[in-house]
C-alpha cells in the first residue's frame, strides 16, 4: 500500500463495482445472454469487461456495441436488466479480505456507505447474500433518490448534507476516475484499489492519497489515525 499521508478517519464511502464485489462474471453472463435474444445473427467481439464497468449499465451496453443503435439498445438494455436481475446479480463475489476487514473497521464505529451506478435492487440483493449490508449506514445507488442521481458527485454529496460529515475526516474508497472526481470535489481523500476494474491508480491526472494494493490495506489507513 502506498501511502502520502496520515488523516483522522471518521467516515468512509466505498464503491462497489471493482472495489467491494467482483461483478465481472454476472455481467458478463448477462451481457452474453442479452445479445444472443436480442441479436442472435449479430457477431459480437465483446471487449475486456474490466474497461468498460464502472458507468451506469447502458453506457456499458454502448460501449461493449458502439454501432448499435436506440431502438436495439433499448431492448438490450431490458434483456440485461431482465436476465441481471434474476440470475446474472448471483455470479459474484466479494473481494479477499473484504468482509473481516469491513468487521474490523465496524469496531471502530466508522460510518461507512456504499455509493454505486449499479441499481439499488441488485446492488442490496449482493450486499445481503454476500453479508456485507449490515456493515453500512446507508446504500446510495444512481435510482435510490427521488430522482436519478446524476453522477457520484452528487451522491457524495447527499451522504455529506444526509450525515453531517466532515470532508476532512471522510475517505472514499474506488477503482475509477468518477470516485476521484466525487472524492476532488467533496473535499474527501481517496483511496484507488489497485485489483479493480477502472485502472484509477495509474493514471497521472487523478490524485491519489492512498493505493491499495488489496482491500485489507484499508486497515493500515485506519490504525494510523488516532
Amino acid at each position: 500500500m502506498q501511502r502520502r499521508l496520515a488523516i483522522l478517519v471518521e467516515s468512509i464511502l466505498f464503491d462497489l463495482d471493482g472495489t467491494l464485489v467482483d461483478t465481472r462474471p454476472g455481467i458478463g453472463y448477462a451481457l452474453r445472454e442479452a445479445i444472443a435474444v436480442v441479436m442472435p445473427h449479430k457477431k459480437v467481439d465483446i471487449p475486456d469487461l474490466r474497461s468498460i464497468i464502472g458507468p451506469p449499465i447502458r453506457d456499458v451496453l454502448k460501449k461493449a456495441i458502439p454501432d448499435i443503435d436506440n431502438a436495439t439498445l433499448d431492448e438490450l438494455e431490458r434483456q440485461f436488466r431482465s436476465t441481471y436481475d434474476s440470475i446474472g446479480w448471483q455470479k459474484c463475489s466479494a473481494y479477499d479480505g473484504v468482509v473481516d476487514t469491513m468487521s474490523r473497521i465496524a469496531r471502530r464505529k466508522i460510518k461507512c456507505f456504499v455509493v454505486t451506478n449499479k441499481r439499488i435492487q441488485p446492488t442490496l440483493k449482493i450486499l445481503e447474500r454476500l453479508q456485507l449490508k449490515v456493515y453500512f449506514d446507508e446504500v446510495v445507488s444512481w435510482d435510490s433518490g427521488a430522482k436519478p442521481y446524476a453522477s457520484k458527485v452528487e451522491m457524495v454529496g447527499y451522504v455529506i448534507n444526509k450525515y453531517h460529515l466532515k470532508s476532512k475526516t471522510m475517505l472514499l474508497v474506488g477503482d475509477s476516475s468518477e470516485e476521484a472526481q466525487a472524492a476532488k470535489a467533496n473535499g474527501a481523500k481517496f483511496a484507488a484499489v489497485a485489483y479493480g476494474y477502472g485502472n484509477v491508480h495509474t493514471r497521472s491526472e487523478w490524485q491519489k492519497d492512498y493505493i491499495l494494493d488489496k482491500f485489507s490495506d484499508l486497515l493500515k489507513i485506519v490504525s494510523s489515525t488516532p
